[in-house]
């Protein structure tokens, strides 16, 4: 039991990461509503670019972590600002928001590297889905090294719905809760 006690207070010291996001968007009520969502989970929003050449300006001076990128933009679209981002070697991870709904479009934003997809309309609980996949993402990247279990969630496309998958191994929700109907 005192093993299990330290992992959580262990859990409960870490200190939230603040990500800084750049949301990328040229409808202004989409980009202040995901503003809004963005700061109340916890997010530092970094700027918002109504086009991709304005993105470039604000990817080049100011540190980015997440871009929530639109296809359609007026000028561009937001794969070409995605395959510029890439080729820079800009390490900036990215979760495409979008009414682009054609399997070529999704297979190379995918191909390019960005972390979720999501298709507009959308709710705000499949974008607190992508965010939460991604602070879980970032938080076992932060590890010097990794189980399995914890390389699957890295490469499944699906949220860990629940902290069993964070927890060490052989340690479960439904073992422990036998252990503790035991004692």
């Amino acid at each position: 039991q005192s093993s299990l006690r330290i992992f959580h207070t262990e859990q409960n010291r870490r200190t939230k990461t603040v990500y800084r996001v750049l949301i990328v968007e040229d409808d202004p009520q989409i980009a202040k509503i995901n503003a809004e969502y963005l700061r109340e989970a916890g997010f530092e929003v970094a700027g918002n670019a109504e086009n991709a050449a304005k993105a470039m300006e604000l990817l080049e001076s100011t540190p980015i972590q997440l871009m929530l990128l639109d296809i359609y933009l007026p000028g561009g679209n937001g794969l070409q600002l995605l395959r510029k981002v890439r080729e820079n070697s800009q390490q900036i991870d990215v979760i495409v928001i979008s009414a682009a709904k054609d399997s070529a479009k999704i297979r190379e934003a995918f191909r390019m590297g960005c972390i979720d997809y999501i298709i507009k309309p959308f709710t705000s609980e499949r974008l607190g889905i992508a965010l939460r996949k991604y602070e879980q993402k970032m938080e076992l990247l932060r590890k010097d090294f990794l189980e399995q279990n914890e390389v699957d969630l890295l490469s499944s496309r699906q949220a860990a719905e629940s902290e069993d998958a964070l927890w060490p191994k052989g340690i479960a929700r439904k073992t422990l809760h036998m252990i503790f109907e035991l004692v």
